[in-house]
């Protein structure tokens, strides 16, 4: 086949569907159609015709959009399911995600799903889910979890990482979830965390949280727990030492389950003096 290809053909750029310069091109694409469409699905089609774009590892290792240009605007919705198939290994992370590569029909979504996933999503990951996707060396979860929630809400989004971060309340920031997400990326583990970010992507958008976390995000917690009603629900529990010390732990408590906010962005009331304090009180 390469010896087929003269330098002239390969410096060709063709646009959508015009006709090929010669007729070693010609058959060259009439080969590879008929292999690509003999294949069963979306992604083995992309896997048999990656081979075109191999050389393109060694001028561009982590291509981004600019290498998805030269195919044109012509093509159908699953040629271009099928184009990102066979790049999606060689895509830089945050297109993997956008794109969606590992999945049946990759590609973007209607942008309405991407901001209803938005409405299920904690500004800081849940940490059942979060603690799994973390690598032993990425343990602070302060950091972590924030950045895991704006990467999904990134999953088939059009918008970028500082816009889907404001959304999510501003826990986190489009360049902290952008190098959680070159991180992540490093691990050997990559293509089975991501495969789980687009798994739990696809799973809100199927089954949307009860709560609505961005309407929780724009509440005032303030007044959350006040004293009296503290003094109340001590007495009732039983609760000896019932210390303004211990009531802001339970508010803080209480904050992060409701808000789904990070401890950090919660209001002066419900912040535990100090970290000694928590600790006293978590021992007890």
């Amino acid at each position: 086949m390469n010896a087929l290809l003269t330098p002239t053909d390969v410096g060709i750029q063709s646009l959508g569907m015009q006709t090929p310069k010669s007729a070693a091109m010609t058959a060259a694409g009439v080969v590879l159609a008929v292999d690509i469409l003999s294949r069963p699905d979306i992604q083995r089609a992309g896997t048999s015709g990656r081979w075109i774009i191999q050389a393109e590892r060694e001028s561009r290792p982590s291509p981004g959009r600019s290498l998805l240009a030269p195919w044109g605007t012509g093509t159908t919705e699953a040629l271009r399911a099928v184009q990102l198939a066979a790049i999606g290994p060689q895509l830089q992370a945050v297109y993997q995600l956008r794109y969606r590569v590992q999945t049946f029909h990759p590609g973007t979504q209607p942008d309405h799903i991407p901001v209803q996933r938005l409405r299920s999503l904690p500004a800081a990951l849940w940490p059942e889910l979060a603690l799994p996707l973390a690598p032993p060396e990425l343990h602070d979860h302060r950091i972590l979890r924030p950045a895991l929630s704006c990467l999904i809400g990134l999953v088939g989004n059009r918008q970028s990482s500082d816009v889907i971060a404001e959304r999510l309340g501003q826990a986190t920031t489009g360049f902290m979830s952008s190098r959680m997400l070159g991180h992540l990326r490093e691990r050997q583990q990559w293509p089975d965390i991501q495969a789980a970010l687009i798994h739990i992507a696809d799973y809100l958008d199927a089954s949307p949280a009860p709560i609505d976390y961005e309407r929780r995000r724009r509440l005032d917690y303030t007044l959350l727990l006040p004293d009296g009603q503290w003094v109340d629900i001590a007495r009732q529990c039983d609760i000896v030492r019932s210390t303004g010390t211990l009531a802001r732990l339970f508010r803080s408590y209480v904050f992060l389950r409701i808000s789904g906010l990070p401890a950090r962005m919660a209001p002066s009331t419900c912040t535990p003096e100090n970290n000694s304090a928590r600790s006293q009180h978590a021992m007890r």
